[in-house]
């Protein structure tokens, strides 16, 4: 408890003599009442601008509200076969597991008020569909690919 307390005081000695330089200085004294003054003037102006912000009636007549709102729900096709085709290349450039690549497809099925048991969601499926995915992708990229002269 003693090195507590004498570490305490250290800050506080050092913090009492921090305070000392800062005041001993004519100009650092002038310059903190200058900021000072400058604060309290900037945040009467503000106060004031925010107090007039919201009673122009102008600014209402300008106000426009959107011609439809919005749905509360959007039908989607999900493709059955392909889901996990379609999401792989976005689970693997995120570094999603497996397990949970499943999981968001069943996810969205879900939330679709969709049957997951209509689907061939698998683990070996999305393992197997993400590997067919990148080997598409590398062909791709070899194909595009010119060698250096």
């Amino acid at each position: 408890m003693e090195k507590v307390d004498q570490q305490e005081q250290k800050r506080q000695n050092k913090k009492s003599k921090r305070n000392l330089r800062v005041n001993r200085t004519p100009s650092a004294a002038s310059s903190n009442q200058n900021q000072e003054e400058e604060y309290s003037s900037l945040s009467s102006k503000t106060e004031e601008d925010i107090s007039n912000c919201g009673s122009s009636e102008q600014d209402d007549s300008n106000y426009e509200p959107r011609r439809t709102p919005r749905p509360e729900s959007i039908l989607i096709d999900i493709p059955a076969k392909n889901l996990s085709t379609v999401t792989a290349q976005v689970a693997e450039s995120r570094k999603i597991t497996l397990r949970d690549h499943l999981v968001i497809q069943s996810a969205v099925v879900n939330a679709g008020d969709g049957n997951v048991n209509d689907m061939s969601l698998s683990l070996s499926t999305v393992h197997r569909k993400r590997r067919q995915m990148r080997q598409q992708i590398s062909e791709e990229i070899r194909e595009k690919w010119n060698p250096p002269p």
